[in-house]
């Protein structure tokens, strides 16, 4: 993730504007990935990207979640609802996501929604969440992967108002990355407009 004082002004100015833009969108696939956790039943959970914390309250009970985001602003707003949900335990922290303060093998599952396309380094980011991962469970990426022919090319024509509005890349793909270490187990569409499939759902799982 940039630095704060570099952040993007939909993520540092307008959080308000955050949950009203984005909750529409990823609701499908916040509700796969909750759907998912549900039969793992991991007990610690981390979530890199936590924004607004509108994926608080869809946790399954009795599971311990650590939200982490680069935005105080965001961390403010995020605490601010964990008052609200008694059936769940929640520490929210301000950190970034290159760089999270937790020692190695601390968490059963890693969740993300989205912040892999917007990081400066994807590779850094996911280097992260594997070294905070326990050995042999899983991480849970919601991303827009880039699409191939007649769909790469509404990706490519979407870019650049996508980046200059929202701060996030259409055209990253999780195969760019090296996998060394993970094993790619799913990857999937989790929610689409009219067809065009813009967020997947990806789970790897540390080896």
């Amino acid at each position: 993730m940039s630095k704060e004082n570099d952040e993007h002004i939909l993520y540092s100015n307008f959080t308000f504007l955050y949950e009203l833009v984005f909750k529409p969108f990823f609701f499908p696939a916040i509700k796969k990935t909750m759907d998912l956790i549900k039969e793992e039943q991991p007990q610690k959970i981390l979530e890199v990207g936590i924004g607004t914390g509108y994926s608080l309250e869809h946790y399954p009970s009795g599971v311990h979640v650590t939200g982490v985001d680069i935005s105080n602003k965001m961390v403010e707003v995020s605490k601010k609802k964990t008052l609200d949900i008694v059936d769940k335990d929640f520490e929210i922290l301000q950190t970034d996501g290159e760089n999270l303060p937790f020692n190695e093998n601390s968490f059963d599952l890693v969740v993300s929604f989205s912040v892999i396309t917007v990081v400066n380094s994807p590779q850094d980011f996911l280097n992260q969440i594997r070294k905070v991962l326990k050995p042999n469970q899983k991480a849970v990426l919601i991303m827009h992967s880039r699409s191939s022919g007649f769909l790469g090319l509404i990706d490519r024509f979407w870019e650049l108002p996508c980046k200059f509005l929202f701060g996030f890349t259409l055209l990253r793909h999780i195969e760019d990355l090296n996998l060394d270490g993970w094993q790619v187990l799913n990857h999937k569409v989790a929610s689409t407009i009219l067809g065009y499939p813009y967020n997947h759902q990806i789970v790897l799982k540390k080896v």
